[in-house]
């Protein structure tokens, strides 16, 4: 047998050991680019998963019991260079009556169709992970980071299982998965591929090593199976931008007609038994707080940044602020002068809710050099406040906003009603009849996310 073993060495076969009376030899075709492979048995006497990572120079060897009656059920999955995808391998069935060796050979680039799942029959210490999407600086791609919320061992092994099954932008999408062995560094693991944009991802994080006896992977913990959606790109609220921009142009057809009304002013609804105005009765503070996951399910300040909403959008025939509220019966209304002098104003989202209704465009509002700010300006287009089409200022005129759309501005700071209440003009409080409160008379604390079948704010 060692006779046989090195000869097969010598073929750079790799070799799966059973037991000494079965040998299995793997091989994989030249032209199918594989740098580790995966291994999963299942021992049918006692029901039990095995996961086995193997590098391609082996030996290999799988620990079959000591019951001779045991049939085992193998799975092995080559994993292609650069890229980490999965690639599909037969099935092979090991039983007492196996006898001599039997050829397992990887070819073909067929992705796999269902999940690899290599915690389901296991119970491993959970280990919590977050995940943050972050921009390079130099490419602008985003990339995304695993980081655990209690330290990490530094230079531990990470195995990244991904997968991605749902673009959030089409109806249908090709499943993928990915698998990568990593390590830890600064507490933080790196995702080793570049996850495009729009994706809802599913992943999992394991901590493993190799055992030196039988190169089995032993699973030393592993976080929960979670999903996160890839963030929009720069380039992609870009689209945003320039998809706005068409629908705003398209929804004047008369060449003298007006495009834009006065701001007359920034305001905001909410209940007056909002928890957050209870507070702020207290402390004469609206602090700001998490956006929630309003708008387009891929953008990248959903439940990123903090701050408040206000409406800029009046009504097209007063000229004044909406008489009619849905989202609470306390208004507090402030001149634009009051808030957007010297501040940053950032294009960030483009979306509807329905079909047949209203679009809306959200900006922010940012204190330059803010961590809100300095979040924002890798992320978002940014928009001069004398020159763009949906909220600008004009010398003799003064603050103005597009009639074509309903345009949300997130203001990053806190309202100190304090400090507003003490000015003689500029700001108002005010109480809407209950007759006027429409809907739910408060938002949804998830938000209501974009709604994908439109074909004007949508990008495919």
């Amino acid at each position: 047998m060692q006779r046989d073993r090195q000869h097969k060495m010598n073929m750079k076969e790799n070799l799966l050991y059973l037991q000494p009376n079965i040998l299995i030899t793997v091989q994989w075709k030249e032209s199918l680019p594989v740098h580790q492979i995966i291994a999963i048995v299942y021992n049918t006497q006692t029901g039990e998963k095995s996961f086995y990572f193997f590098n391609p120079g082996g030996p290999w060897l799988i620990d079959k019991g000591d019951d001779p009656k045991t049939t085992l059920k193998i799975s092995l999955y080559g994993i292609q260079k650069k890229s980490s995808r999965i690639l599909v391998s037969n099935k092979y069935i090991i039983s007492p009556a196996s006898k001599g060796f039997q050829d397992c050979v990887l070819e073909g680039h067929t992705e796999k169709n269902s999940p690899l799942n290599i915690k389901k029959e296991i119970k491993p210490p959970l280990i919590p992970i977050t995940v943050d999407q972050r921009v390079n600086k130099t490419t602008q791609k985003s990339y995304v980071v695993f980081q655990r919320c209690t330290p990490l061992p530094r230079h531990a092994e990470y195995y990244i299982q991904i997968v991605r099954p749902i673009n959030t932008r089409v109806k249908a999408s090709p499943f993928k998965e990915y698998i990568q062995l990593k390590t830890c560094m600064n507490n933080e693991i790196a995702c080793a591929w570049y996850l495009e944009s729009g994706w809802q991802v599913t992943y999992q994080i394991l901590n493993g090593f190799l055992t030196e006896e039988i190169n089995e992977l032993a699973i030393a913990g592993a976080s929960d199976v979670a999903s996160f959606i890839t963030h929009n790109t720069k380039d992609d609220v870009q689209r945003l931008f320039d998809m706005a921009e068409k629908l705003r142009g398209e929804s004047f057809t008369r060449k003298k007609c007006t495009k834009s009304i006065p701001i007359p002013y920034l305001y905001r609804n909410k209940p007056s038994n909002h928890e957050t105005m209870l507070k702020a009765e207290e402390t004469g503070i609206i602090s700001k707080y998490l956006k929630d996951k309003n708008g387009d399910q891929a953008s990248s300040i959903n439940e990123k940044i903090k701050g408040l909403f206000f409406s800029a959008s009046a009504n097209k025939k007063t000229k004044q602020p909406q008489e009619f509220s849905y989202f609470g019966n306390y208004r507090i209304m402030i001149k634009p002068e009051l808030l957007l002098p010297g501040l940053n104003l950032y294009f960030a989202d483009f979306y509807c809710q329905g079909e047949k209704k209203q679009h809306y465009v959200t900006l922010v509002l940012t204190t330059p050099d803010s961590l809100e700010d300095r979040y924002c300006r890798d992320r978002l287009v940014k928009l001069d406040i004398n020159n763009n089409n949906f909220l600008y200022y004009q010398k003799k005129i003064g603050y103005r906003v597009t009639k074509a759309m309903l345009v949300e501005v997130l203001y990053t700071e806190d309202v100190d009603l304090t400090k507003l209440r003490s000015k003689k003009s500029g700001f108002v409080e005010q109480i809407i009849p209950n007759r006027n409160v429409l809907g739910r008379g408060q938002s949804k604390p998830e938000g209501i996310p974009k709604y994908t079948s439109c074909d004007k704010c949508n990008l495919h």
